[in-house]
């Protein structure tokens, strides 16, 4: 992604209104194949506090949705 980290991109987009809006997304796939996604504001929370917000959300969903593939797993064996 624009960030350096693989799941996480910095985005700028303008509004209707012709404001510009800088934000980090990070992006992972849950344990039932759905693409989720979050936002982080720059604006809000600054550069290195978004993009590390955005890491982490990456992080922890990608750690979540293997904990539900691992349990779906076990599930069918029993």
């Amino acid at each position: 992604g624009s960030s350096g980290v693989l799941g996480v991109t910095r985005e700028v987009q303008r509004t209707a209104s012709g404001r510009i809006v800088e934000t980090y997304w990070a992006a992972w796939t849950d344990a039932d194949k759905r693409v989720r996604r979050r936002c982080f504001s720059i604006d809000r929370y600054g550069e290195a506090e978004a993009r590390r917000m955005a890491i982490e959300a990456r992080e922890q969903g990608q750690a979540e949705s293997v904990r539900g593939r691992t349990t779906r797993l076990l599930d069918t064996l029993h």
